[in-house]
């Protein structure tokens, strides 16, 4: 998969390689907030604690290998 991303991407010409990687950082900021508010939402809900953990960080950690 790494191999044809890095083929799409430099068969671009500038102009078209400046604007996808404005759109891959707005995609990733769009993407960021999406977890933000899932997270919220989690651990308004305790969410964590169907799984036996205490708390949201130890749910993220085990759930999605998130670091503290």
């Amino acid at each position: 998969m790494f191999t044809q991303v890095i083929e799409k991407t430099v068969g671009l010409s500038d102009d078209a390689l400046d604007a996808h990687i404005r759109e891959l950082e707005l995609e990733r900021r769009r993407i960021e907030a999406e977890l933000a508010a899932s997270v919220a939402v989690a651990d308004q809900r305790r969410l964590y604690g169907r799984d036996g953990h205490r708390s949201v960080s130890g749910y993220l950690r085990a759930t999605i290998n998130r670091s503290r």
